[in-house]
Formats: C-alpha cells, structure tokens, sequence
C-alpha cells in the first residue's frame, strides 16, 4: 500500500546518491508500453509530424536527499511552432500541465522520493505514476492530438489551454483551414487589448503624470499589435487579398 500524506508519495530508494527516477527500467517499460521513448534525462516523447507528445519528470529538492517530481504531460504542434518562430513568438504551439490537473482531483501533484534504502517504496511510486499516466495523460494527449479537439477546449475556456490562447488559437485555426476565424480573432483580441489598456489609464490615479510607453499593458498591446499585423499580412492576405487589416 502507498504512503501518502497531503498528496505527496514519500518513498525510500536505492543507494545511489544521484540517481534519477527516470533511469528505473520499470518506468521506462512502463512507458514504451505507450510508445514513449527516452528522449533525454528527464523526457519521454512519442512523435509524428503534427505532433510531438511528451511526459517530463520535472524535479526540485526541497531539502537535502529528497526529490519532489512533476510529472508534465505537453503536447506540441511542430507547425504551429514555426510559424511563431517566422513571427518572432517563441511561446506558442504547445499546450501542457501538472498531471495532477487532468485527473478527477484537479490538483496540483508531486511525488516524493528519499533517498533511502529501500526498493520496494521506489517501485511502488513508479507503479502509481505510470497508473496516472496510463489514465490520465495518455487519453489527454491522444484526444489532443487532434487540433480540432484543442480549438475546441480554447474556445470554452478551458483553464489547461488558456495560457497563450491569444497567440495559439488564430495559429492553430490557420493550421485548421479556418482562416475567417483566425483573421476575426487576431482583431477582436486586438480591439480588446486595446480597450482594457485604455480603460486601465483612463482609470489612472495621476492623470497629469505622462505614462511610460514600455509600461506593461501597453507592451503587451504593442506585442500583439506587431503579432496581428504580421500575422494577416504573411498568412491571411496572402491567400485572401480581398481582407483588409483594421487596426
């Protein structure tokens, strides 16, 4: 039985001062079960040309020889990726979260492992991740493959795919043949930063203080306003000349 206490596994391993969790061969079989290969000391990936999937064994040490893991399941589009990159925008085309976030508890989850001797506890929290990942992470990433299925989940809101929305929705319905829907999108978020900046310095409590221009709403503004406009000019008027840009 697991030993659990506020959602942290503790657990006991192998004496070897500074090893990883993802040098276990249980937890590698475990993951090429599904496809899953190591890609580094502390990634698991299984890819195609629309996507890349991944499980990330991301760790901290909140006190000497303890390791606290983060299991991160990500998705990434490698063509929405590209196109941020033509865009200058490095953060767009992946969507990801704690494991913890797509089970029923919705919370946030780490696994703690002491470095102590005994194997069967290490084993033991191998087995409860890969049980989380076979029901959680890997019907996430099969169902989010699809970039209908992600438009979807941006478009209700959806807490998970929020994080970047603004850049990755209009991407990613280009890359979904809904060119309409991205140009409508890039301006109506456009007009809509522009009306919270504004309302954000009409709001201002020093209306005779002149306001830096690299304050943060407008440097987010004029972020986008770059993004919006490279965006149409390189992907929507190219293939639809007869849209104009409003800014």
């Amino acid at each position: 039985m697991l030993l659990s206490i506020k959602n942290i596994i503790f657990a006991k391993r192998i004496n070897m001062k500074y090893d990883y969790i993802t040098k276990f061969d249980h937890l590698k079989t475990g993951l090429a079960k599904n496809g899953f290969v190591q890609k580094n000391q502390h990634c698991f990936s299984c890819k195609t040309d629309d996507y890349v999937l991944s499980i990330d064994f991301i760790h901290s040490v909140p006190k000497p020889k303890v390791k606290d893991y983060n299991v991160m399941v990500s998705i990434e589009y490698p063509k929405a990726v590209k196109i941020g990159q033509k865009l200058n925008i490095f953060t767009v085309g992946i969507i990801g979260a704690n494991i913890g976030y797509l089970s029923p508890s919705n919370k946030y989850k780490v696994w703690r492992v002491a470095e102590l001797d005994d194997n069967k506890l290490i084993h033991s929290v191998i087995e409860e991740m890969l049980i989380y990942i076979e029901r959680y992470a890997i019907p996430f990433l099969k169902k989010y493959s699809t970039l209908e299925n992600t438009i979807h989940e941006i478009e209700v809101g959806n807490k998970i795919f929020t994080p970047g929305s603004d850049y990755n929705l209009p991407i990613f319905y280009l890359l979904n043949n809904e060119k309409n829907n991205a140009f409508s999108f890039v301006n109506n978020e456009l007009k809509r930063k522009e009306l919270q900046t504004k309302k954000i310095y009409d709001d201002y409590p020093f209306p005779n203080q002149i306001i830096d221009e690299n304050a943060p709403a407008y440097r987010v503004l004029n972020e986008y306003k770059e993004f919006a406009s490279k965006f149409i000019e390189h992907y929507i008027q190219v293939e639809n000349r007869g849209i104009v840009f409003l800014t």
